[in-house]
Parts: C-alpha cells; structure tokens; sequence
C-alpha cells in the first residue's frame, strides 16, 4: 500500500461501530457515574444501619440527590443507546450511508452519495486507534472513522497509519 498519488478505502458503518465511537467521547462519564453508584450504595448502606437519626436523615437527604444526580449522568449514554438502536436516528442514518475516503497530497476527501468534502492535511489533528476503530481527528471532539475491518492485517493498518502520519508531517 503506497500513498504516492491517492488511496482509496470505501467504508459503511455499523451501529455498534458508531457506538463505540460515541462512548468513546463519553467514556469519562460512565466513569464518574461509576464512582458515583458505588459512593451512592455505601452512602444507603450507612443510611439503613447507622444508630443516630440525624446521620440517617442527612444521609437519606444525599442519597436521594444522588439518585437525581446519577439518573441524570446516566442519561446521555441512554439517549445514545436508544438513537443508536432503537429509534434510528437521521443523524446515525446519515453516519451509516457508505462513503469512500481518498488519500491524497491535498488532504482526505470523503465522497458519499450526497455530498463531498475535502480535508487538507493541516487540519488533522490527531490519530486515535481504540478498540474496532481508527480515529482521524480534525477536530477535538470529531473525527473520520475507519473500522479495522477494512484492514486484512494489523501489519497494513499500521503501514497505513505511518503513511497518514507521512502525509501530515510533511503538510505541517
């Protein structure tokens, strides 16, 4: 795989894929939601055994703030879960729709059946490979994604990788 004129690898994801994209960015949140259930059942448990009312009603006033406050952290990944695999969003219609991304010395172009958008190499900011995915950032928080899937052998993702980080070295 050599990148001297253009590259060309046509991708259509999955829903888990677009998933594991977005927990991805949310993954310090179910952490802190993590901390937060375990702080949440000691906090009960001391609320049903201590031997002093006032310690029991205060603790009875932080656990159920810490419910609200838990419900609360846990719903972005719900909302997520049920754009994703119950109700179909447009928007995950949309990252679904197969696209091919080119390679070029001008940048990454990405063509799908509506629209294309070029990228020149300056604009990338970071390269990500996470569990099923390889993450190109243009951005903090967005990035082209590339499933491994598409790649025959983690030799070839990481030749790939190098010729990307080939591209934006000489682009800077």
């Amino acid at each position: 795989m050599t990148m001297t004129d253009e590259f060309r690898i046509s991708v259509e994801l999955t829903r888990g894929e677009i998933a594991a994209y977005n927990f991805h960015h949310i993954r310090w949140l179910l952490r802190l939601d993590g901390v937060g259930f375990c702080l949440l059942l000691i906090a009960a448990y001391f609320s049903f055994t201590s031997p002093d009312a006032g310690v029991r009603n205060t603790l009875n006033i932080l656990v159920f703030w810490g419910v609200l406050l838990l419900a609360t952290g846990l719903s972005q990944p719900f909302i997520l879960f049920l754009q994703i695999y119950i109700f179909k969003s447009p928007a995950v219609a949309i990252q679904m729709l197969p696209k091919t991304y080119s390679f070029s010395d001008s940048g990454i172009h990405i063509d799908t059946n509506e629209r294309g958008v070029t990228t020149p190499w300056s604009r990338v900011v970071e390269i990500k490979d996470i569990d099923r995915l390889l993450l190109i950032y243009t951005s903090p928080n967005l990035a082209y994604i590339i499933p491994k899937r598409y790649f025959p052998s983690s030799e070839e993702q990481a030749r790939f990788i190098a010729l990307l980080l080939g591209r934006i070295k000489s682009a800077a």
